[in-house]
């Protein structure tokens, strides 16, 4: 799925990655990678959706948070992506 989102082969990618999130429902990399692939095509609401629910599985996992600093980037929502990165920043620090 992963190969296919970087090649612009979306319908694909989703297909697989959905695949793979029945097999591995709570898999926060799958998540991830679906998201990307969701923003690639402006879909900010489903990408923002798997990455809440990778916090909320994985909430000391920093590239959640800087993930979904950049689909709040894209959107222009200023203080979310500060809000955001400044939680990867902390997590990054405690794990230094």
């Amino acid at each position: 799925g992963k190969l296919y989102t970087e090649a612009g082969e979306y319908e694909l990618a989703l297909e697989l990655l959905g695949k793979a999130l029945n097999i591995t429902p709570f898999s926060t990399e799958a998540m991830r990678v679906l998201s990307r692939t969701h923003k690639k095509q402006q879909q900010y609401q489903p990408a923002e959706d798997l990455l809440l629910t990778a916090i909320a599985i994985e909430p000391n996992y920093w590239a959640n948070y800087q993930m979904l600093a950049g689909i709040y980037f894209a959107q222009r929502e200023c203080q979310k992506v500060a809000d955001y990165f400044n939680r990867q920043i902390d997590l990054v620090l405690d794990k230094a």
